[in-house]
């Protein structure tokens, strides 16, 4: 099979602002519960189960309730030097409030006509942020809008902060607000679901990409670090895998480990503390909790290779990719697959349920672990296969005709499929195409 080239697309949100030439701020959506950095070397819960409550954190693990409220719904949370920004939707309205370092609400916008961001971010004087393609611009000391204009000529997917700098996304290229008129052409990072993460000028994806970022020339792929979350401490990359925190030589081989009770939600970290979420409890750890891995040299001296592939060839590409034919079922493609001693594969649906049978699908996925650690992640593709039935029918042409009117929005693994003519742009040549597809 010809090796493609892949886009990728943004579909979530980025960090913002550094503090402490640690941690950027933060900035997280999608209804889920999480923990991002504090301040004073402190953490914020976010817990969107029954209420929408926000909870700080001290460095000793104190907790202190500071934002309560039924029928509510925190949507995102961006903190600069000086504050934490909460964005609350409800039925009736959506709210961003500011809460001083100390806990206590300062102010709080809603803006003009419940106005809903689709992204933004802020620093300590203004808040910025994207709705129905508009930039808006609003004074934190006045509490006023100030300005409502289009800065990009293509549509912004995202904002973020950086050393008081303004960044926006789109698909293919970065903007400096300061300067929106010339591009930034650069590595552009996949986020999905997880909170992407910037450590001084290193920023890690939702994929375990490395990437550096500079003022410049925005991001430069490094490296990719197979675990579902990766965070650096004292310049060390850390890596989770379930209820397990690696701790990561420079040929990422695992030196030591921490391990917990419970499988962790999510992670955080300030100053020399790591901060551990599950099951809506949070705590706090330091290095000094690792122990040495047993026989950490043998492993170290034999890296895990890759599974190889019989009869599916796209695997190899950088985004990890496995093509499949339509009607491929997980039977067959593990039978595809040579893999090494004591590992196992683990298949998700494209709604992230665990699945062991039954056909595959465009937006599946496929872990590949070894020793119970997860070592790499495929997403499955079936080309023409838009909706993630497994089949190209008549569906995915209707889905990918309201694509190209602007009806709708495609996921990455979406856009990879219905690519057919592999010249990384989705157009009429596509449709047709798929048409073909469907009457063969």
């Amino acid at each position: 099979m010809v090796k493609r080239i892949t886009v990728i697309f943004l579909i979530s949100l980025l960090l913002i602002y550094p503090l402490n030439n640690l941690l950027n701020t933060s900035a997280k959506s999608n209804n889920e519960n999480y923990i991002l950095r504090g301040f004073s070397y402190g953490f914020y819960k976010i817990i969107n189960n029954r209420k929408a409550t926000c909870t700080s954190i001290t460095s000793q693990g104190e907790e202190t309730t500071i934002f309560c409220k039924s029928d509510y719904e925190i949507s995102k949370t961006v903190t600069s030097l000086s504050y934490l920004y909460i964005l609350v939707n409800s039925e009736e309205y959506n709210t961003i409030f500011t809460i001083l370092r100390n806990g206590s609400v300062d102010t709080s916008y809603i803006p003009e006509n419940n106005i809903i961001p689709s992204s933004f971010t802020a620093n300590d004087d203004y808040i910025f942020f994207i709705s129905n393609d508009e930039s808006y611009t609003i004074s934190i000391k006045r509490n006023t809008l100030e300005t409502t204009t289009s800065f990009f000529s293509e549509k912004v997917k995202k904002l973020f902060c950086y050393n008081e700098k303004v960044y926006a996304i789109t698909a293919s290229s970065l903007y400096r607000l300061d300067n929106p008129n010339i591009p930034i052409k650069c590595d552009i990072p996949s986020f999905n679901d997880l909170e992407p993460v910037f450590y001084d000028n290193i920023f890690i994806d939702a994929n375990g990409k490395v990437y550096s970022f500079s003022f410049d020339n925005g991001f430069k792929y490094i490296k990719t670090l197979n675990y579902k979350k990766v965070f650096i401490l004292n310049d060390i990359y850390y890596g989770v895998s379930e209820n397990h925190i690696n701790k990561l030589s420079e040929n990422s081989s695992i030196t030591s480990r921490y391990s917990f009770s419970e499988n962790i939600d999510d992670i955080a970290v300030n100053g020399n503390k790591i901060a551990l979420l599950s099951s809506e409890n949070v705590k706090l750890i330091t290095e000094k909790d690792f122990k040495p891995i047993e026989n950490s040299s043998t492993e170290s001296s034999n890296p895990i290779s890759k599974p190889s592939f019989d009869g599916f060839t796209d695997y190899e590409n950088d985004d990890n990719y496995i093509i499949v034919p339509q009607g491929t079922t997980i039977a067959i493609l593990k039978k595809h697959i040579n893999s090494a001693k004591n590992s196992s594969l683990i298949f998700y649906d494209n709604k992230k349920r665990k699945i062991s049978s039954g056909n595959l699908g465009t937006g599946f996925s496929l872990e590949y672990y070894e020793n119970s650690f997860l070592k790499y992640k495929y997403t499955i593709i079936v080309m023409g296969d838009i909706t993630g039935e497994g089949s190209v029918n008549t569906y995915d042409k209707r889905r990918l005709t309201d694509y190209l009117l602007g009806k709708l929005e495609l996921t990455s693994a979406q856009k990879y499929a219905a690519n057919l003519d592999a010249n990384n742009l989705i157009d009429s040549i596509d449709l047709l195409l798929l048409n073909r597809l469907i009457l063969q």
